[in-house]
């Protein structure tokens, strides 16, 4: 079980993000993306002063308002139930239900067009406003889509392989956002990988929401990774007035072996099964006796990345002390000298620093050597961090 944790780092990370791209040198019209729908203007937006500015008739009328313009005065006006706007061109006062409002850039007339403050008009029909700047791209549109939309960005970035798109999505005063920054400017280099994403959200107030996320990650190309499957919840903050991913837990991966998960013959005698399930029993005490020469002992030589794998258990006992629960113990097959055995595994941290409890599924191979049972590979089948619920782990597991 202890075996699991640098494929938990990966399987977590590569979930996730990915490294930048060349983006061509030429400079992208403004697009202008409304409830989903992109807008057609007959004269491009611009940007003046960090404000994007659109010819107004277009955006009024998405956004549900009546259009009028007053030639004397030069004054557009916009009305819909509950909402009165009126901009003057080359002034930097608006009136929106009467009440004088200062924009940051006046509305002008540009080619006989006349152009607005998108942003200004946009939040005063009650949407939020987001910009990527990378395919400048402005998106307009309630709490709800604007989320959606994040994690629309921040997986497709990833698919692209795009590190400074995948950034931009992530909240800079998240505590992991250089860490992730980091490992995935090393692992997307390598992988290819594809994305699946299911996004539920759970809570939203107004700085903060809770978003549960299932996330399917494939390799496409690379060399050995473990595809998965997580199920994780996922919390969103605003920053500068727009969703940015701030952190996510996961609550169960599922390492998509399901089709290791076949039951074969059992030919083997009881006295020979119960040899087996000591082998488990014994690495079970050893894991919390932290005796790693006792432990070694149970593996065979060339069991895969052996040295490591004790390496790596004896770095984290030196940090923390576990208790293990084994349960759930089941032969798929088992011949004269090979066996396949699932299990089941509650790690439980007594002393250290944070950690997350967890409980995992395994099926381990075992080879009899000079009369004896050792471990000689192990395939993780699931990792459940949410141990008050055991459903997860009964749906993992279905055995063919």
């Amino acid at each position: 079980m202890r075996r699991l944790t640098v494929l938990l780092v990966v399987a977590l990370f590569a979930s996730l993000l990915g490294v930048s791209n060349a983006i061509a040198d030429e400079v992208k019209k403004i697009s202008v993306i409304v409830d989903g729908d992109e807008l057609v203007f007959t004269t491009e937006p611009f940007i003046e002063n960090g404000s994007t500015l659109v010819p107004f008739r277009a955006i009024f009328t998405k956004l549900g308002l009546t259009i009028g313009w007053d030639q004397a005065t030069k004054t557009v006006t916009g009305d819909k139930e509950g909402l009165s706007i009126e901009l003057q061109i080359g002034s930097k006062t608006a009136l929106v239900n009467g009440e004088e409002r200062l924009l940051t850039v006046a509305p002008k007339i540009v080619n006989s067009e006349t152009f607005v403050p998108l942003r200004f008009v946009s939040e005063n029909a009650q949407k939020e406003v987001s910009w990527d700047g990378i395919i400048r791209e402005v998106y307009i549109a309630d709490a709800e889509l604007q989320i959606q939309n994040l994690f629309d960005k921040h997986y497709g970035y990833s698919s692209e392989e795009n590190l400074e798109g995948v950034m931009a999505t992530l909240d800079p005063s998240s505590p992991a956002y250089e860490q992730t920054e980091e490992v995935f400017s090393q692992i997307f280099p390598i992988y290819d990988l594809q994305y699946e994403v299911s996004v539920e959200i759970l809570d939203i107030q107004e700085q903060t929401a809770l978003v549960q996320t299932i996330t399917t990650t494939r390799k496409v190309t690379g060399p050995d990774f473990a595809d998965n499957e997580i199920i994780a919840t996922n919390e969103v903050t605003r920053v500068n007035g727009q969703w940015k991913l701030n952190a996510t837990t996961p609550l169960f991966i599922d390492l998509l072996k399901s089709d290791l998960l076949v039951l074969g013959d059992v030919t083997i005698s009881q006295a020979e099964q119960d040899a087996i399930l000591a082998v488990i029993e014994q690495s079970r005490v050893n894991g919390e006796t932290e005796n790693w020469e006792a432990e070694l002992l149970l593996y065979t030589e060339d069991y895969p990345d052996l040295e490591q794998l004790m390496a790596q258990s004896k770095q984290l006992s030196e940090e923390f002390n576990f208790t293990y629960e084994i349960s759930g113990q089941e032969f798929f097959e088992a011949t004269e000298d090979t066996a396949v055995v699932y299990y089941e595994t509650i790690l439980k941290k007594t002393s250290g620093p944070e950690f997350r409890d967890f409980s995992t599924g395994t099926i381990v191979t075992f080879k009899k050597v000079n009369g004896k049972w050792l471990f000689a590979n192990s395939d993780p089948v699931f990792i459940n961090y949410n141990l008050e619920t055991t459903d997860t782990d009964a749906a993992a597991i279905e055995v063919k």
